[in-house]
């Protein structure tokens, strides 16, 4: 038998998951129209690139600039010093909720190893969910 407090918890529960599926989706959920740009042979440029998309998709929502950074494709050349032997480069590419932040680890050891590392960012990811919903595999 269900007691009267964990009653009062369900309706609760379930008056706020209706009220979270009403109405119109706010900003987020909207796609920013903003078109991801692809890798280039100047990768700096291409990272400069990524840096202005994100900005401008994020705008309403104020991110430091820190988390945009975050975000970000990046690139970890091996240290001349440690590393005499060059050895093939390693490109990183995030998972389908992921963006290049979550590679940046692994890209620090194969550049401790002596590896030159480069992680891209999908179209739609690193801006707003609403980004992701007409992306395709082309």
């Amino acid at each position: 038998m269900i007691q009267k407090n964990q009653m009062r918890a369900y309706l609760l529960f379930f008056v706020l998951i209706l009220n979270a599926c009403s109405g119109t989706l706010n900003f987020k959920h909207q796609p920013s129209k903003i078109k991801t740009p692809l890798p280039e042979k100047d990768f700096a440029n291409y990272i400069s690139d990524v840096k202005k998309q994100i900005k401008q998709a994020t705008s309403k929502e104020n991110l430091e600039d820190r988390w945009i950074e975050k975000r970000l494709p990046f690139e970890y050349k091996p240290d001349p010093a440690k590393c005499r032997a060059s050895k093939p480069g390693v490109l990183l590419i995030h998972g389908l909720t992921d963006s290049p932040f979550l590679m940046r680890d692994i890209g620090e050891r194969f550049r401790e190893n002596c590896f030159w590392v480069r992680s891209i960012l999908l179209p739609g990811h690193g801006t707003l969910p609403g980004d992701l919903l007409h992306i395709d595999y082309q």
